[in-house]
């Protein structure tokens, strides 16, 4: 299309919805938008068993199958294949689907802290989850374990008590049922090679409830932040009681030291003695059953860490990423065709998720750092090796200790890391150099739980479609808990697909820049600095420029309140829109 002059007006609106202040040209970029968005459906390749968007099928292959499998030997089994060790299975129909501590009870192998918090009204009575991420886990011979062994924290407010729907928290996440813990550790042990040598004590098993929460038998300590004292009823809140936020937190550190690290890739020698560990901590330490002494490496290629940790995702302990294979995969593809197996139980899994990622962060980060020395202005020239190998074997010098102590390991290509987010930073200092001002600063923001175009990617839309507004938004939040995958890849697809539908042709966008952010419950949004062609500058030191700048863009942008005299009460913003979901 032609280049959209900045200083033609949109239609005027007339405070009136049924009438359309577009013009025909903004209706036909809007009309494009919605028909490639309403195109845009989920595939199946019949190979590799994923269900994802956008797989370029070819006779039910998709293309990152065909390009694996181009140059296969005669003799070699399809990359994505059981032959392969990468078909994942399904879980038997007459396996009970279990809560997550359910899991953690009959789990061998265990990864990760949960500490979860209860929280007030502010929060609207979510709980939070935060799971600390190991990078060994605890090996268990016995099970079930009971649940005063877990690894679980429960933080209460002082006087929470005194607040039922503040105890209602995290019930149902605490449920425990003993038929289906015996039904899965019955099936486990005839099936899953990792569960073959285990004991099921039928005491502990007995200690468990028949059908009840066990929420009063985990460590618990009270937090310091109080409860609100107007904490009301929550009688009509559209929350579930035990909808939680959840969130992890990565374990990146190097297992050595960065000078032990680097004086062994340095003088090449081999460590005698094992690094000293970190003595336990002393608060909420818990006395575990019989656990192995060895505990069992993130990156151990002979021990199965996934299958163990996850016994609910792996019953029969197949496909494990350290099974033998014929052709190897990286473990970020093995990541990616679990979180895409097709029936998404990778990706609905409240942990799964974090505990791969954090595993494919330290292997990045073990992959990709490297160390760099301060340059100080006494020092002439580079530092190099023989500069390296003489403070090593004269440590003890004062130029030796100023040089060791100006060594940093970084990595700019770590996603996360401060190194990376400077490396963006200075990316887009330079777009500003080169490109000038932008045009525009906008801020995207979904609304996930209404969009239709979501929703029809997702199980039960029909009956979505079908709900009243409230029941509609409760199933809408549960629908987004159980695939944030799906959710998050809609919005990356919506927002490319109205940038460059709709802003590049309505605004002459010529380059833009973008940064996505999760919010508490992984609501996607996306920050970006836009430059347009014709955009008016931005000079604010000068009034004549200031007036232009707002005279143009008065054309394109309408803000007004149409109620001003209503004041918001407390509580009132979380509040369902009383109007049909959006298109």
């Amino acid at each position: 299309m032609e280049r959209r002059c900045f200083e033609l007006p949109d239609p005027d609106w007339m405070h009136d919805l049924s009438h359309c202040p577009l013009s025909d040209r903004d209706k036909e970029l809007l009309e494009k938008f919605w028909t490639e968005l309403e195109n845009d459906g989920m595939e199946h390749c019949a190979r590799c068993q994923e269900t994802w968007f956008d797989m370029g099928l070819k006779d039910g292959i998709c293309k990152r199958c065909i390009a694996k499998d181009k140059n296969k030997k005669e003799d070699e089994p399809w990359f994505f294949s059981a032959e392969n060790q990468l078909d994942f299975g399904l879980i038997p129909a007459f396996l009970p689907q279990l809560t997550i501590v359910e899991e953690m009870l009959i789990a061998r192998v265990h990864v990760f802290v949960n500490v979860m918090q209860v929280r007030g009204q502010q929060y609207k009575y979510r709980g939070h989850i935060v799971h600390f991420l190991r990078d060994v886990g605890k090996v268990y011979r016995q099970l079930p374990l009971l649940p005063a062994e877990l690894d679980v924290i429960l933080l209460r407010p002082p006087n929470a008590s005194e607040h039922a729907h503040l105890n209602r928290q995290f019930r149902r996440q605490f449920r425990v049922r003993r038929r289906c813990l015996q039904a899965w550790l019955d099936f486990l042990s005839q099936n899953h090679p990792g569960y073959r040598d285990i004991t099921v004590c039928q005491t502990r098993m007995s200690v468990l409830p028949e059908d009840g929460d066990v929420l009063d038998q985990v460590a618990t300590a009270e937090s310091t932040d109080p409860p609100s004292a107007n904490l009301g009823s929550a009688e009509h809140d559209d929350v579930e009681p035990d909808e939680v936020d959840q969130c992890a937190v990565p374990d990146l550190l190097p297992e050595d030291t960065e000078m032990e690290t680097l004086h062994l890739h340095v003088l090449g020698e081999e460590r005698d003695e094992p690094l000293p560990v970190r003595p336990p901590t002393q608060q909420h330490q818990l006395d575990m059953p019989d656990i192995r002494r060895t505990p069992i490496n993130e990156f151990s290629q002979s021990q199965a860490l996934l299958s163990l940790a996850f016994p609910t995702l792996f019953p029969r302990g197949q496909a494990d990423f350290v099974e033998p294979r014929l052709r190897p995969i990286k473990y970020a593809d093995y990541i990616q065709h679990a979180l895409r197996w097709h029936d998404g139980r990778f990706a609905r899994h409240p942990t799964f998720r974090f505990v791969v990622f954090n595993t494919l962060m330290r292997a990045q980060a073990r992959a990709k750092s490297g160390y760099f020395v301060k340059q100080y202005q006494r020092r002439q020239g580079l530092t190099t090796r023989d500069d390296l190998l003489e403070a090593f074997q004269n440590p003890e010098s004062a130029e030796a200790q100023q040089l060791l102590n100006s060594i940093n390991r970084q990595t700019a290509q770590l996603r996360g890391t401060r190194p990376y987010w400077y490396r963006k930073r200075r990316e887009l200092e330079s777009y500003a150099y080169n490109l000038d001002c932008p045009g525009a600063f906008i801020t995207f923001s979904p609304a996930d739980l209404h969009w239709r175009s979501l929703y029809q990617h997702l199980p039960m839309f029909q009956d979505w479609q079908e709900l009243p507004e409230q029941q509609r938004m409760g199933m809408s939040s549960k629908l987004l808990r159980d695939n944030p995958h799906i959710a998050a890849w809609h919005f990356y697809r919506r927002f490319g697909l109205f940038r460059d539908i709709v802003l590049k042709q309505k605004f002459n966008v010529t380059d833009y820049w973008n940064r996505y952010e999760w919010q508490g419950r992984g609501s996607s949004h996306c920050h970006g600095l836009f430059w347009m062609d014709g955009a008016p500058g931005v000079d604010l030191e000068n009034e004549d420029a200031r007036k232009e700048f707002a005279r143009i863009w008065r054309f394109h942008v309408t803000a007004f309140n149409p109620e001003p005299a209503r004041v918001q009460q407390q509580g009132e913003g979380s509040e369902p829109l009383p109007t049909p979901p959006l298109q």
